[in-house]
């Protein structure tokens, strides 16, 4: 995981021409297809679900990650309402601790309710996603109320 931490901050600082931000936009959006239609076929030909394309390590996963990174980064809020952009101030300031919870909630989902990525099908995966981020985040603002863990991570 931490390389994707290293990767945020390179990312951040030296990428900024607007023709690089369009390739590696276009990499995610080819990275998400690839996850998802990869899976698919897989599963389908080899008549039992699979997991290759969800590795964290997967260089599709990795396109997918550094393009929404960058999106969200460069995204303009200046049209916004001041409550929508104090909305977006609180996601940014819980990011590290979302992303370092995020993964027990998912695999909390997988021992409560037997979840699986690859059993959960193309449908259901945006749903699982929105679920988890929601519960990461809820808990996450609400670790962030305790005063250590907020000079750690906030």
């Amino acid at each position: 995981y931490i390389g994707y931490f290293c990767a945020g901050m390179y990312f951040n600082t030296y990428i900024n021409d607007k023709k690089t931000l369009k390739v590696i936009y276009f990499l995610g959006i080819i990275g998400a297809l690839i996850t998802v239609i990869g899976t698919s076929l897989i599963s389908v030909f080899s008549k039992h679900p699979t997991h290759i394309f969800y590795d964290f390590l997967c260089p599709n996963v990795a396109c997918m990650t550094i393009a929404l990174f960058l999106w969200t980064k460069n995204i303009n809020v200046d049209w916004v309402s001041d409550k929508v952009q104090q909305t977006i101030g609180r996601f940014s300031r819980a990011t590290l601790l979302i992303y370092f919870v995020h993964w027990y909630i998912i695999d909390g989902l997988r021992v409560v309710i037997g979840l699986s990525v690859v059993t959960v099908g193309v449908i259901y995966i945006p749903i699982i996603v929105l679920f988890a981020f929601t519960l990461s985040l809820g808990l996450a603002i609400g670790l962030l109320k305790i005063k250590l863990i907020k000079r750690i991570f906030g």
